[in-house]
């Protein structure tokens, strides 16, 4: 079942401290569950509100929201089961469906938190740096990213669905080079070869990592304390030690998830600025987590 933001006591590790605790909420489907979450303020802190909401009123306030170079007959999201590969293989599968009119592709894309500007994302990065994109989907930032460094920043792009990847790789692998698209888990970098990729034959480190949506779906997820720390223990192998940037996009963090997430940072080097005031609105945060040697 869904949980709420508070912290536990416990003497089984720090993990556990920030275990949220069950609210009868278990029989309500996931993907209502996660419609809640993208209209939440305070996503991931907050307790759920009255079930009796009116779910096709949240509905339209979300798919109400501007979302960049999306047509209007790809505007409509159906919820699905987030939690699973195949939920997302169905998705891309969609999004391929409604786009096959579209010669630039861009009804197939689709951008989470599209209140964020890529342009944001964008000028923290140095052109000729390496770039990996976690949970990249089908958003325009691996391309925006590319083209606004003039093809020199090497752009690496992962997600665990094969369709998406497949899909992405037919939409730009031709005019853009130096942009690869992998079919790999988050969860799993550190048996991910990402030898070459990162811009430096000799190099097996990129400069930036960029999550943009990946950690709030993990967050959906029964074990996302456990899932998160593998996520930052994975890319503690894969970004640069020194300066290095883990820069995370989300939904609004309550404390006692910021607290969770720099200590579990801390024990990979990382410290985190969270909701840079410049970048960050009253819905989402423009996080950066700084690696130190």
């Amino acid at each position: 079942g869904r949980c709420t933001g508070a912290p536990i006591t416990s003497s089984s590790g720090s993990l556990a401290r920030y275990r949220l605790r069950p609210v009868v909420v278990a029989m309500i489907p996931l993907s209502l569950k996660i419609e809640h979450r993208l209209l939440s303020q305070s996503a991931f802190g907050a307790s759920f509100v009255s079930v009796g909401t009116s779910r096709n009123d949240r509905q339209q306030k979300f798919l109400a929201s501007p979302r960049r170079r999306v047509s209007p007959a790809a505007a409509a999201l159906e919820p699905f089961d987030f939690s699973s590969r195949r939920g997302w293989d169905d998705f891309y599968h969609r999004r391929g469906e409604k786009s096959e009119d579209d010669e630039g592709g861009e009804a197939f894309e689709y951008e989470w938190h599209p209140s964020i500007p890529h342009s944001s994302i964008i000028s923290e990065l140095e052109p000729g740096c390496s770039c990996l994109m976690l949970g990249c989907g089908n958003s325009a930032l691996p391309a925006d990213l590319y083209d606004a460094h003039g093809g020199r920043t090497r752009v690496y792009s992962l997600d665990y669905s094969s369709v998406c990847v497949e899909a992405m790789r037919e939409l730009h692998g031709s005019d853009r080079p130096g942009m690869s698209f992998v079919c790999a888990d988050a969860l799993k970098l550190d048996e991910t070869d990402i030898s070459g990729l990162c811009g430096d034959a000799e190099s097996d480190a990129f400069d930036v990592v960029v999550d943009k949506g990946l950690v709030d779906a993990l967050m959906c997820g029964e074990a996302w304390d456990y899932d998160v720390s593998r996520l930052f223990r994975g890319v503690s192998e894969v970004l640069r030690k020194d300066g290095g940037l883990y820069i995370l996009v989300s939904f609004k963090l309550a404390q006692s998830t910021k607290d969770f997430l720099q200590e579990e940072g801390g024990r990979h080097g990382f410290k985190w600025d969270f909701d840079i005031n410049s970048k960050s609105n009253n819905g989402v945060s423009f996080s950066i987590g700084r690696r130190r040697a």
